[in-house]
């Protein structure tokens, strides 16, 4: 009876000791370097044109809303008819795809640099459409038009930027009117992962150009 109580106690003494040494699963082995934290900007996708790839002939899309410096609002006035003229003109002039994004720069550091990763397109079902690439980053300027911008962000800073898009691969969904897209976007944000999307809806217009395929 002596023997089996000591050797009792001593098999507590060696549970107890086991698990006082056990580091909780998931905890960085010691002297390990932690990662980055991402910087503190905050980003929206704030719009997003799906249409075709204008090429050379591409152009902006309007002042954007969200930055206090868009267009200023004017009184509506009678569209004479070469108001007229031209707005059919414009209807039929190619449209650009494009998304748009809001961005506000951290409270306080350096100024960090954003990229566009991966920009993919699916359909109201979820499906991949397929992958769109960015080119021509500009940024809403005070002279109340896009410039050429280099993809920086300061501190405290908000802008309104825009990347052009290759077209979507219209083939590959049928008739794209009356339905919703998602616009997913994966960016570098000072090094890190940083994703953002947008739902769209592409409704019927009244009147397709010749040139447009369905």
């Amino acid at each position: 009876m002596r023997v089996a109580s000591t050797l009792f106690v001593l098999g507590l003494l060696g549970c107890t000791k086991a698990g006082s040494t056990s580091e909780p699963i998931g905890n960085p082995p010691p002297g390990a370097k932690m990662p980055p934290a991402p910087p503190a900007i905050t980003i929206q996708m704030s719009s997003v044109t799906l249409a075709e790839d204008c090429g050379a002939a591409a152009v902006h899309p309007p002042a954007p809303d969200s930055t206090g410096q868009s267009e200023r609002k004017r009184a509506p006035r009678a569209e004479s008819e070469a108001d007229s003229d031209e707005r059919a003109k414009s209807q039929r002039r190619c449209e650009q795809t494009s998304m748009q994004l809001s961005l506000t720069g951290a409270p306080s550091g350096s100024p960090v640099q954003l990229g566009v990763k991966k920009v993919g397109l699916f359909d109201d079902k979820g499906t991949l459409i397929g992958e769109l690439t960015s080119r021509d980053p500009s940024v809403w300027s005070a002279t109340g038009a896009y410039v050429p911008w280099d993809q920086t962000v300061a501190p405290t800073k908000t802008l309104a930027v825009t990347y052009m898009l290759s077209a979507p691969n219209w083939s590959k969904v049928g008739n794209r009117w009356d339905r919703s897209y998602t616009l997913k976007a994966v960016l570098t944000v000072g090094g890190a992962d940083r994703s953002v999307e947008r739902e769209v809806r592409i409704e019927s217009p009244a009147q397709l150009p010749a040139d447009v395929e369905t």
